[in-house]
């Protein structure tokens, strides 16, 4: 159904017509950030934590080749050896030269919705702009790291008005401390700002449990909206732009031998 999904079949997309709620996207959560971040690192490190008590599914979405289309889909190689018990469903999804993520990923996560408790949805790190990827999930985290020219670009765009928590990355690191001040002082509560390091486990559990206080306590009312508005939009000009190319294609000779009519 993934994969028919991903591949725009028309009757898969009907099909989700009886998945779709009110309440769809309600439970999923966006982790983004700037490449080399290590954002499959924290999350196949947070999983066995968050999956205790809950079935979470995965959706990793790795750059495709502008030339191929093709993607490495690397995750389930970096999950390997982790303590991947049966309530975890790990999907890799190729961009498809999209961006950041797949243009299904909504369908995709709404979908998994009725299977699993949380859809957790990773981005590539590149290639969107953060308004857009702030409206595939419920919430959105940031992960940055110390001392990375990167994080510097991500936080000038006003970030603090769309991402709900801020996790720095590798905390381990020198420059842990200095960012976190330099996120307060940018107008970031001290509470959403959550310093973890992989390499020892530091913080995971605090970042566990503060994710789900803030799908706990989100404002669904317009976070949904905004969230069903985009949906839509997106359905809608996909659907538009196919139309348009059949009807070029059927003129493309006209066109080529008269661009300017």
């Amino acid at each position: 159904m993934i994969s028919r999904i991903e591949d725009r079949d028309s009757s898969a997309l009907k099909t989700l017509k009886t998945f779709f709620s009110s309440n769809s996207l309600r439970r999923s959560v966006c982790f983004t950030g700037p490449a080399g971040v290590g954002k499959s690192t924290l999350i196949s490190n947070l999983l066995p934590l968050a999956a205790s008590n809950k079935t979470i599914a995965w959706l990793a979405c790795d750059p495709s080749s502008p030339k191929s289309g093709g993607s490495l889909l690397g995750d389930r190689i970096r999950s390997s050896g982790k303590d991947i018990s049966e309530s975890i469903y790990i999907r890799s999804m190729s961009t498809r030269g999209s961006g950041a993520f797949s243009q299904s990923i909504r369908d995709v996560e709404i979908f998994l919705e009725h299977s699993f408790d949380r859809v957790w949805v990773e981005t590539a790190g590149s290639g969107q702009t953060q308004s857009e990827i702030a409206k595939i999930s419920a919430i959105t985290v940031l992960i940055l790291q110390p001392e990375t020219g990167d994080d510097v670009q991500w936080m000038k765009s006003g970030v603090r008005e769309w991402c709900d928590l801020f996790v720095i990355h590798k905390s381990d690191l020198p420059g842990a401390d200095m960012m976190a001040k330099s996120l307060e002082e940018m107008g970031i509560s001290e509470k959403d700002i959550l310093k973890v390091s992989s390499r020892d486990g530091r913080g995971l559990e605090i970042l566990e449990a503060r994710i789900e206080e803030k799908l706990r306590s989100l404002n669904w009312k317009s976070r949904g909206a905004d969230l069903h508005e985009c949906l839509a939009k997106n359905l809608f000009f996909e659907r538009e732009t196919k139309k348009l190319e059949k009807a070029y294609a059927e003129k493309k000779r006209t066109f080529i031998r008269k661009p300017y009519g």
